[in-house]
This record gives C-alpha cells, structure tokens and sequence, in this order.
C-alpha cells in the first residue's frame, strides 16, 4: 500500500515540476521575441548576461543550501523535530549572510565583468552596470530563498515550490513587456 502511494507522490510530485518548469517556457517564447524587437539584440543579450551571473554568484553558498536539506532529512526520518527551527534559521541566516558578502563582491567587481569579462559594448556599459548592481541586490534573499525551497523539497512540498516559483519565472519575462514602449534602458527594465 505504501508503495502505491510512493509512486502516486512521485507521479504528482513530477507533474507539478514539470508543469512548473513549461509555463514559463511556454511565456518565455511568446515573451523573449518580443524583448529582442523592442530592446534590440545587444540589449537583450546584455540583459541575459546579467542574470546568468547572478545564477553564477550562486557558487557563494558554499552548499549550504544542500547541507540544510540534507539535515533537515535526517532529522525528520529520526523524529528529531525539535531541533528542526535552530538548524533551518541558522541555515537561513547564513545563507542570507553569504548572498549579502556575494553582493558585495560582485557590486565591486560589476565594472570590471562589464568591461572585461562580459566585455560590452562602451554605449550599454552604465546601464549594464546600474542593472547588474540592482541583481545583486537581490542576492541575500536569492540564496535564502534556495534554503527554504530546500527544507520544502524534504517535506515534498513541490506543489507549494512550484506555486511561488513558476510565477516569480513567468513574471521575469512578462515585467519588463509593458515598460518597453517607455523605456529600453536595462536600469529600468530589471527594476
């Protein structure tokens, strides 16, 4: 009996990513042509450019965020839930620590990825720098944020995850769309 209901869990589980995952790829592909029509492809590509290195500011948490999962496992199959809130907001709190020194740093070094790593063009460099430092910004609650979807990964909770991440996605690419007849100005596009 156990196992029919593993398996429906794991069916359900996988249903709510998945469709979690298609919709903002479906609102993606409407979404991204219409940005590179209005933005222009250098924009476009500078804007994707940011928001990779803020998914590669996440090497920062040091595994934090998977350690946590993995204690808050133990100690649920061990019955241990007592101990749970101390190693869930101590995560949390080191977590949002490490996202806020990533920030730094990368708010330090954002001049130099602009001009010599990501190499953009003179004529978007303020505009990239201005938005890359608004990301960053963002980092500390980034990093806790992947904490919390952690110890809601254990419970398997993917209903819950995929209900604040799938439209958080799908907002990424649909925010920017009503400020393009205004604006083009990457600042003001990631704000």
């Amino acid at each position: 009996m156990s196992i029919n209901f593993s398996r429906k869990k794991i069916l359900i589980n996988t249903a709510y990513n998945f469709l979690g995952k298609l919709l903002p790829l479906a609102v993606a592909v409407i979404a991204i042509p219409i940005m590179i029509q209005r933005m222009g492809t250098p924009r476009f590509g500078v804007l994707t450019l940011t928001w990779a290195v803020i998914g590669y500011f996440n090497f920062f948490n040091l595994g934090v965020g998977s350690a946590t999962t993995k204690l808050v496992a133990e100690y649920m199959a061990r019955g241990q839930s007592k101990e749970l809130p101390q190693i869930i907001w101590s995560s949390l709190y080191l977590l949002f620590v490490f996202g806020l020194l990533a920030a730094i740093i990368g708010w330090s070094l954002s001049s130099w990825l602009v001009e010599r790593v990501l190499n953009i063009d003179p004529s978007l460099r303020v505009e990239s720098r201005q938005a890359l430092s608004l990301l960053l910004l963002c980092l500390p609650l980034v990093f806790a944020t992947a904490g919390i979807m952690g110890v809601f990964q254990v419970q398997q909770r993917f209903a819950l995850i995929n209900a604040v991440q799938t439209p958080l996605w799908i907002f990424n690419y649909l925010v920017p769309l009503p400020f393009l007849p205004y604006t083009v100005n990457l600042f003001h596009i990631v704000q």
